[in-house]
C-alpha cells in the first residue's frame, strides 16, 4: 500500500504511542463505545461452544472477552496486539480459556492453516501495516467454512463539526515542528460497506454480510471537545497531548469561534462502524 517503507514505520510508531498511552482509558472513551462495537461483533460472529478463535488487534480484550464467553471451557481464544500497554490491560482479567500474545508490527502469523473456526479483527484492520495481507492470512489459518468477523469506523458520516475540527487540526499541523504522518493509501474508505464487502471477496472470502452502526452526541464547550478528539485516534492523540497550555488554549479558542458559524451542528459529532461476517470457502 504505502510506497515508502520509512514513512510506514512512521505510522506505526504513531499509531503504537497512541495504543500504548491511551489503554487506561479507551475503554471509557466516548461513553464506552468500544465495548459497544465489541459487544456488537461478538454478536454478529457468533462464536459457539469448543470453538477456537483469533482477535487480530484485540486491543484490551474486549472482543476476546466476547468470545471467550461464547466459546466456553471447551474453546479457546488467542487475543494478538503490538501494543504492551493495550495487553496489559487485556491479561488483567483474561478468561483461563484466553491467552494473549504481543506480536510484530507486521501482524505475521504464525499458525498452521486451517487452526481456527473464527477470526476477528476488532477496530483493528486500518491500523495493520498491510491490510490486505493480513486478511489472506487471516483467511488462510480459517479452517473451510470457519468465519471472518471484523469492525471498521465508517469515515462518511462524519459530522460538519468533526470536519471543521481536522481543518484545524490541519493548521495546526502545519504550524507545529513535530510532523506527523499520514496514510497516503485509501484505507480511510475501508470502513465502507461497498469497500469492504470488495476487499473481502478479493482476498477470497464468500458470503460476506455488513451491517453498520451509528451513534452521536454533542459535547458541551469547545474544552470538551478536544478532550473527545484527543482519543479519536493516532494522529490527533500524537498532536493534542504534545501541546503546551498556551496552544492548547489557542486551539480551544479556535475551535469555539469556528463553531459558532456551525449554528445547530456544533460541537455535534457521530462515530460510526461497519460490521462484516464473511466465510472462507468451504472447497
Amino acid at each position: 500500500m504505502d510506497p515508502t517503507p520509512t514513512r510506514s514505520r512512521r505510522l506505526a510508531d504513531v499509531s503504537l504511542h497512541f495504543f500504548d498511552s491511551f489503554a487506561e482509558e479507551y475503554e471509557e472513551w466516548g461513553g464506552g463505545l468500544h465495548g459497544r462495537v465489541a459487544r456488537r461483533l461478538v454478536e454478529l460472529a457468533a462464536p459457539g461452544p469448543g470453538e477456537v478463535c483469533l482477535d487480530v488487534g484485540c486491543g484490551t480484550g474486549l472482543v476476546s472477552a466476547g468470545l471467550a464467553a461464547g466459546v466456553g471451557a471447551g474453546g479457546q481464544v488467542i487475543g494478538l496486539d503490538v501494543s504492551s500497554g493495550m495487553l496489559r490491560v487485556a491479561q488483567s482479567r483474561a478468561h483461563p480459556n484466553t491467552a494473549f500474545q504481543r506480536i510484530t508490527a507486521d501482524y505475521h502469523l504464525w499458525f498452521k492453516d486451517g487452526a481456527f473456526d473464527l477470526v476477528t479483527f476488532g477496530n483493528s484492520l486500518a491500523y495493520l501495516a498491510e491490510p490486505f495481507k493480513s486478511l489472506e492470512e487471516g483467511q488462510r489459518v480459517l479452517r473451510p467454512g470457519g468465519r471472518l468477523g471484523l469492525s471498521l469506523r465508517m469515515r462518511s458520516l462524519a459530522t460538519h463539526a468533526q470536519e471543521l475540527f481536522y481543518r484545524i487540526l490541519d493548521e495546526l499541523t502545519e504550524q507545529h515542528p513535530m510532523v506527523i504522518p499520514r496514510p497516503q493509501d485509501d484505507r480511510g474508505r475501508m470502513g465502507e460497506p461497498e469497500a469492504i464487502r470488495e476487499l473481502l471477496a478479493d482476498a477470497g472470502f464468500v458470503n460476506v454480510r455488513t451491517t453498520t452502526l451509528v451513534t452521536g452526541a454533542r459535547m458541551p464547550s469547545a474544552r470538551a471537545w478536544v478532550d473527545l478528539m484527543r482519543g479519536a485516534g493516532p494522529r490527533p492523540h500524537a498532536l493534542l497531548t504534545t501541546l503546551g497550555p498556551g496552544i492548547r488554549r489557542m486551539l480551544e479558542e479556535a475551535v469555539e469561534t469556528q463553531m459558532r458559524h456551525l449554528g445547530d451542528d456544533a460541537f455535534h459529532y457521530h462515530e460510526a462502524f461497519t460490521f462484516a461476517i464473511a466465510e472462507r470457502s468451504a472447497t
